[in-house]
């Protein structure tokens, strides 16, 4: 069993329908952004948006609170326009036992038809729970949004 690292960094995108600077997710030295979410203009559902969005991003992904996909698929990159799941998202499947997080079944889906394309190139991931619960619940406040509209 190979244990994984994950951390978040801070990344900036600018295009519609502003800026939006979110936390990255990292795992063992790669950016989920540049290894995937990147080819559908996705940004992570982490570290932006109000306190409120914020709080329900990091509980959904700590499973304190009920996925947001009915196959238990949990959103981590999401449209920055809507954050809506109709428009797409990258999911996975998280586990939690006593002393480590499962992430598998990465892939793309929306919540119109619930259908998963999993992806080849990435694949099922294993940290440690303390370090990961860490990590997750850091995202909040990392980053910003500036719409057009807010002078």
């Amino acid at each position: 069993m190979k244990v994984s690292h994950i951390e978040i960094k801070k990344r900036q995108r600018e295009g519609y329908p502003g800026i939006i600077i979110y936390a990255d997710i990292i795992i063992d030295g790669t950016s989920l952004f540049e290894n995937i979410a990147h080819d559908f203009d996705f940004v992570s559902c982490l570290g932006w948006g109000s306190e409120e969005f914020q709080e329900l991003q990091i509980n959904r992904l700590l499973l304190k609170t009920p996925s947001d996909f009915t196959d238990n698929q949990n959103s981590i990159y999401i449209c920055p326009a809507c954050a809506d799941l109709g428009c797409g998202a990258i999911t996975v499947n998280i586990e939690i036992k006593e002393d480590t997080v499962t992430w598998s079944n990465l892939g793309n889906q929306d919540n119109h038809s619930d259908k998963l394309t999993y992806f080849d190139k990435v694949g099922n991931f294993i940290f440690i729970r303390r370090n990961y619960e860490e990590v997750i619940s850091a995202s909040r406040g990392i980053g910003s949004y500036k719409w057009p509209w807010d002078k």
